[in-house]
C-alpha cells in the first residue's frame, strides 16, 4: 500500500541518480547527516489526507465474468518529499560551494525523472502483481535550495503531491457483471435564474428555467417535459414563500409546470410581511415524473429575503 508506494518512488529516484555517488534511503525517519565529503538523497511519503470522491468509484472491478472481481478503495491525496543532503569536505569556500552545486545537479536530475508524462498519469509508480495501490496522478508542488548550511550541510528537497487509491494486496470479493442497460434520455437545464435574487416580503420574483428538450422518455413512451418546483428554507413550509401558477403535485408543497419551448416561467412569491431576519430561500427544480412527482433534481435559484423595515 503506501510503503510499496514509497519504495517504488524510491527507486525510480534511485534510477533516476544512477552513477552519482549518492546514497539513497528511505524512511522511517530520522536519519544521521551524510559523511564529510558525502551526500544522501531521502525519499519519503510525508502525509496523506483524504480526496473527494464519487460512492460509485470507492468500488475497483478486475477481471472478466464470470471470474469478475470488486474491492472496496480508499482514496487519498498525499505529499512525497525528496530531499537532498551534502556534506561538504570541509567548511570552506570550495568545499561548500561544490557539495551546493552536486544537490542541485542531483535535484535537477530528479525534478526532470519524474516529470515525464507516465509519471504525471501515475504509471511509472505502478508496481507488478498486487501492490495494495494505482496512483491517479502525481506532480512537483515546488522546491527549495536555500544557500545557508543547516548542521554544516547543504540541503535541498522537492514536494510532490499526488492522487492514490489503496486497499488491502489480495483482498477481492466476487462481482456480478452488470447484464443489461436501459437508455432513459433525461434533460439538465443550462440555465435557473431568478429575475430578482433580492426581494422584500410580500414581493414577487419570476425564476426562468432553460431545458435541453422537450420532451423526457425513450421512444413511443416519449412525453412532454415538465418540471416539479418546491421552496426550501430553514422555516416551517407554512412561513415559506411559495410558488404560483403551477398544477398542484400528489407530493405536497410541490408544484407542477410545464416546458413551453423549452423555457419554464415560475412565480415565486415571497411571504408576507412579519419576519425580522433577513433569510434565503431555494426555489428547488425537479424533472417531474409523468405521474407528477419530483424526480430528479435540476438545481434550484437562490432568492434572499428581505423584511420590510417600518
Amino acid at each position: 500500500m503506501l510503503g510499496a508506494l514509497e519504495s517504488r518512488l524510491t527507486a525510480k529516484v534511485a534510477d533516476a541518480l544512477n552513477g552519482r555517488g549518492a546514497t539513497i534511503v528511505s524512511a522511517p525517519l530520522p536519519i544521521n547527516a551524510p559523511d564529510a565529503g558525502q551526500r544522501s538523497i531521502r525519499v519519503s511519503i510525508d502525509a496523506v489526507v483524504a480526496a473527494p470522491n464519487f460512492e460509485a468509484e470507492r468500488t475497483m472491478f478486475s477481471g472478466d465474468a464470470p471470474a469478475l472481481r470488486g474491492r472496496r478503495v480508499v482514496h487519498l491525496s498525499f505529499t512525497a518529499r525528496v530531499r537532498a543532503t551534502a556534506q561538504p569536505s570541509a567548511l570552506q569556500a570550495q568545499p561548500v560551494s561544490e557539495a551546493r552545486r552536486l544537490v542541485l545537479e542531483d535535484l535537477s536530475l530528479v525534478l526532470h525523472a519524474l516529470d515525464g508524462t507516465t509519471f504525471r498519469a501515475g504509471t511509472d509508480l505502478d508496481a507488478a502483481g498486487d501492490p495494495g495501490y494505482d496512483v491517479l496522478a502525481f506532480g512537483l508542488v515546488g522546491g527549495s535550495a536555500r544557500p545557508d548550511l543547516q548542521d554544516g550541510a547543504v540541503v535541498g528537497e522537492l514536494e510532490y503531491r499526488g492522487t492514490v487509491r489503496v486497499w488491502p494486496p489480495g483482498v477481492s470479493d466476487a462481482a456480478t457483471p452488470i447484464r443489461a442497460v436501459e437508455t432513459v434520455v433525461e434533460t439538465l437545464p443550462v440555465e435557473i435564474r431568478a429575475a430578482q435574487a433580492v426581494v422584500r416580503a410580500g414581493e414577487q420574483t419570476v425564476v426562468r428555467v432553460k431545458v435541453l428538450s422537450r420532451t423526457r422518455g425513450t421512444g413511443a413512451a416519449r412525453v412532454p417535459m415538465r418540471l416539479a418546483v418546491t421552496v426550501l428554507g430553514d422555516v416551517p413550509p407554512a412561513d415559506r414563500g411559495t410558488v404560483l401558477a403551477g398544477a398542484p403535485s400528489t407530493l405536497p408543497g410541490f408544484s407542477v409546470f410545464d416546458v413551453d419551448r423549452g423555457m419554464a416561467a415560475i412565480t415565486y412569491a415571497a411571504p408576507a410581511p412579519g419576519f425580522t431576519r433577513a433569510r434565503t430561500e431555494h426555489v428547488a427544480v425537479h424533472v417531474a415524473t409523468p405521474e407528477g412527482n419530483p424526480g430528479l433534481l435540476l438545481g434550484s435559484a437562490a432568492i434572499r429575503l428581505m423584511p420590510v423595515v417600518p
